[in-house]
């Protein structure tokens, strides 16, 4: 993996710690150029020997199609590799739209990266 995917950018922020990676993306999770960069993120993640990637939405106001197949395939992915995938702090409607398309026993879900509470 290349340093440069894991700088993130202005849209999406990256935390690494010891074996954890929070992905932060920002904004509306749409066909467009910060989804392109989100799946190849988290595809470069996926690769790598980590415990966990935390998607932290919080600041992710809508999510589409596209949006959502870059999370189920980064959950398919890391998946395979033995990696907990987490969504946290999700909006209402982000969090609605997961119902409709019945992915939230798909997913991981949890309030907050740091804590062990999970709301799904």
């Amino acid at each position: 993996m290349t340093d440069d995917i894991l700088s993130g950018t202005k849209r999406i922020g990256v935390k690494r710690t010891d074996r954890s990676v929070e992905v932060s993306p920002r904004g509306y999770l749409v066909a467009g150029k910060i989804t392109e960069e989100l799946q190849e993120i988290l595809l470069a993640l996926a690769e790598d020997d980590l415990d966990s990637i935390v998607i932290n939405l919080e600041e992710t106001e809508h999510i589409d199609s596209w949006g959502l197949g870059v999370l189920v395939v980064a959950r398919q992915k890391t998946q395979e590799r033995e990696t907990r995938l987490v969504l946290c702090n999700l909006n209402r409607r982000v969090q609605d739209i997961l119902k409709i398309m019945k992915l939230r026993a798909f997913f991981n879900l949890e309030e907050d990266p740091r804590s062990d509470s999970s709301t799904g």
